[in-house]
């Protein structure tokens, strides 16, 4: 049966079987061409309704989720990122790309940095409702501090500020430009390198010599 049709409305999903998900789901690989996690989210949908919706019987044998292919990050040189923040003017972007490859955050877990978030006492970030849902500390370069103090002094000492504010303000559309602009010269700057996010690889979890060393 043309799964397909099911989602038009012309076919009834109750009448359905197995083996009419698993036609479904080839059709996704081979004729639409979707990556392994989003056919596993079509997967997950279609599980969703068969159970809660029509209270049927799952099979996960029968229709297993498909496994994805994890590709191993391509580290540029600690020469090549240290050239590329240098060379950053602007003092906001600056302070970003510190944290993005000093503490090893996501191009989103910095967009969401509150002043509150740094402590130059305990040399910390700490993150907050990060990839998951998950909370962390990570590490804050000596590098990253002086940087940071610089724009903190630019951006604040005019305005004040309270603990809670946004270490980088700006309404949401603005945050997420900066995230947006972010990859887009990780992008420019290192055309083998997947994107900035996977920078946190460097140093949180495997507390890299590099990391230290930004």
């Amino acid at each position: 049966m043309p799964f397909h049709l099911i989602w038009r409305g012309l076919i009834d999903l109750g009448d359905t079987n197995n083996e009419d998900i698993q036609q479904y789901i080839l059709y996704l690989k081979r004729d639409k061409g979707l990556s392994a996690g989003t056919i596993n989210n079509y997967i997950s949908a279609i599980k969703f309704f068969y159970t809660y919706a029509l209270q049927k019987e799952w099979d996960s044998g029968k229709i297993p989720r498909m496994k994805r292919t994890l590709n191993f990050p391509i580290i540029p040189p600690k020469e090549s990122v240290l050239s590329l923040i240098h060379q950053t003017d602007n003092l906001k972007h600056k302070t970003i790309l510190m944290l993005i490859y000093g503490s090893g955050l996501r191009v989103s877990e910095v967009a969401k940095l509150k002043i509150s978030d740094i402590c130059s006492k305990t040399m910390r970030v700490r993150v907050h409702h990060a990839k998951h849902n998950t909370n962390r500390y990570t590490i804050l370069p000596q590098e990253a501090l002086v940087i940071m103090r610089q724009y903190f002094k630019k951006e604040f000492a005019l305005t004040g500020y309270q603990l809670s504010d946004w270490l980088f303000p700006g309404n949401d559309f603005i945050r997420s430009c900066i995230c947006s602009g972010c990859k887009a010269v990780f992008k420019r700057a290192f055309f083998t390198y997947d994107t900035p996010s996977k920078a946190y690889i460097l140093c949180v979890h495997k507390k890299s010599d590099y990391a230290k060393n930004v």
